[in-house]
Formats: structure tokens, C-alpha cells, sequence
């Protein structure tokens, strides 16, 4: 297995749909400490899969992180 960190763009990342938090209320304060600070946990990712179960290459499911 070659497990490695990796920075992957936004746009190339998807909600798990079964992620329980489906309200976030409001984000201004974490939307401001993110814009000082950055992120401070990694994601966990896994291959995105579309529709029909196939995997879409380049593009992930967050699993651990939201």
C-alpha cells in the first residue's frame, strides 16, 4: 500500500453522503479562523465513485474530516 500526503484541490472533493452533519449552522467564525489559520486536520480520503459505481480518476470521497 503507498500511503502518502498529497494536497488536492477543492473542487475535486466530495461529501460522503451518508456524513450525518447535514445542518452546519452558521460558519462565519470557522470560515474566519480557517482564512487565519488555515486548516488544522488532514483529510481522509478514498476513490470517488459516481452514480453507477464506477470510479471517477482524480476525484475523492471525504470519509474523515469534514
Amino acid at each position: 500500500m503507498d500511503n502518502q500526503i498529497v494536497m488536492i484541490g477543492i473542487t475535486r472533493l466530495h461529501a460522503h453522503p451518508d456524513n450525518p452533519r447535514k445542518d452546519l449552522g452558521d460558519l462565519t467564525e470557522l470560515s474566519a479562523s480557517i482564512a487565519k489559520s488555515g486548516v488544522m486536520q488532514n483529510l481522509t480520503v478514498v476513490p470517488y465513485e459516481d452514480e453507477s459505481g464506477n470510479i471517477v480518476e482524480g476525484e475523492y470521497t471525504i470519509i474523515i474530516g469534514h
